[in-house]
């Protein structure tokens, strides 16, 4: 194939309005187009380069990349440029054609979505003594928290927005332990509080960013953050916050979960609404936790577990304050630590004791699933559908350490542990572009 110098393009453009020299002599004209590759598939927002190849009607080629008109028939999948570079601008296929005069060439461009998977958590060497390193995951690439050195710190939450990948945790000064948010990688503020504290859980919404957390200040209380200021401890009527809470908006509105408890007395699964007791969560009068909360058109979805006959705590599910529980072991402690609604399907993520060890488990609409085998202690302790697909963050203990593992439709994957050498991870996120 030629390659047109300008001298052979103002010859070859002569050639393609059908030019005669001395009136006998007729120049082969453009015969058609070629473009390529052909039917390619890129994911979104990659760009592509695509090439046009002329035959004139003597058979010969030349590379006429430049001097065609590129059009993408779908620009809400892909763009393209006059040099005939394409970038992906969302999901689906665009005929991406290439035309000079009448003759014109095309082929189909696939554009498929691009998925990133965060995760964040924290590497330790033993897990009662530590120490405890805050780090995140993007894509299975780890990336340390920033804290203070030789202090302990660990993520607990994760959010995206935009561009933006936003986590809560907490690190100790020295003195204290210090709730924070971290924002693409760097500190974006300590969250103030009467006493140590931790922030538990991050949701972005409208542009600010809400945290929920606790702080001890003679009791433990839980507590609401706004853009780094606090907005308001959760009533507890007197008693003592426990647990961690868990955070959810919608149409502006800040749903809490989680639990406290008056003197001796059994521990009371909580939905706060906006500063507010909204209720309590049915345990049948006995000690109870709410893990995680999902909220959709004003319908609280929470799940969780409860204390049964002094005995054992088993998973449970609540919706509107009524409870169902998980199916699970008879007689071991199992729990709900996350959820997620999705068309309707409610997803929990959490962990089943077999009797010896606690198992990975996700329930579907009460269906048990199995994520890792026996023999070794597992858990799931966050979930996201995104796409039909379900993603879930947790460890697997391989004999040895804790590693800590991202579930995609039941299929296990390892991420890296730094320093560890155990890790796990508590939060998951997924973006899609």
């Amino acid at each position: 194939m030629k390659k047109l110098t300008t001298i052979l393009g103002l010859f070859f453009i002569m050639n393609l309005i059908g030019c005669t020299v001395g009136g006998n002599i007729v120049i082969p004209t453009l015969a058609s187009i070629t473009v390529t590759p052909s039917n390619p598939s890129i994911v979104n927002t990659t760009p592509l380069q695509f090439t046009a190849t002329a035959t004139d009607t003597g058979g010969n080629t030349y590379d006429i990349t430049s001097y065609v008109t590129w059009t993408s028939a779908t620009t809400t999948v892909a763009t393209i440029s006059s040099s005939g570079i394409a970038t992906g601008t969302g999901a689906g296929t665009s005929v991406i054609t290439a035309s000079l005069n009448s003759v014109s060439g095309s082929t189909t461009l696939t554009v498929t979505k691009l998925v990133t998977v965060y995760a964040v958590g924290y590497y330790y060497n033993d897990i009662k003594f530590g120490p405890f390193t805050a780090v995140a995951w993007k894509d299975g690439i780890m990336t340390e928290l920033p804290a203070v050195p030789g202090q302990d710190s660990k993520a607990n939450s994760v959010y995206v927005s935009g561009n933006n990948v936003y986590v809560a945790g907490y690190y100790n000064d020295g003195n204290r332990n210090i709730a924070v948010v971290w924002k693409d990688g760097v500190k974006l503020y300590d969250l103030p509080a009467g006493g140590p504290a931790l922030a538990s859980s991050i949701f972005v919404s409208g542009g600010s960013v809400y945290v929920a957390g606790s702080y001890i200040d003679g009791l433990n209380f839980a507590t609401v953050w706004k853009d780094g200021v606090k907005l308001y401890d959760l009533p507890t009527f007197g008693g003592t916050a426990g647990g961690t809470p868990a955070i959810y908006v919608d149409n502006g509105s800040v749903y809490v979960v989680g639990n406290y408890s008056i003197g001796g007395a059994p521990a009371v699964a909580t939905v706060w609404k906006d500063g507010a007791i909204l209720y309590s969560l049915d345990s049948g009068g006995n000690d109870a936790a709410a893990n995680s909360v999902y909220v959709n058109a004003g319908s609280v979805h929470v799940t969780g577990l409860w204390w049964v006959g002094g005995a054992y705590y088993i998973p449970c599910y609540w919706n509107a304050a009524a409870k169902t529980d998980l199916s699970s072991t008879f007689g071991t402690t199992s729990m709900g630590n996350s959820i997620f609604v999705s068309n309707g399907v409610v997803y929990i993520a959490g962990s089943n004791n077999d009797g010896q060890n606690d198992i990975a488990t996700l329930w579907q609409d009460g269906t048990q699933i199995p994520l890792a085998s026996t023999g070794n202690n597992s858990a799931a302790n966050s979930i996201y559908i995104s796409a039909g697909s379900t993603y879930i963050a947790g460890y697997i203990n391989d004999g040895i350490n804790d590693i800590p593992t991202v579930w995609k439709d039941g299929v296990a994957a390892s991420l890296p542990v730094g320093a560890g050498p155990k890790a796990t991870a508590n939060s998951i996120f997924v973006n899609i572009y």
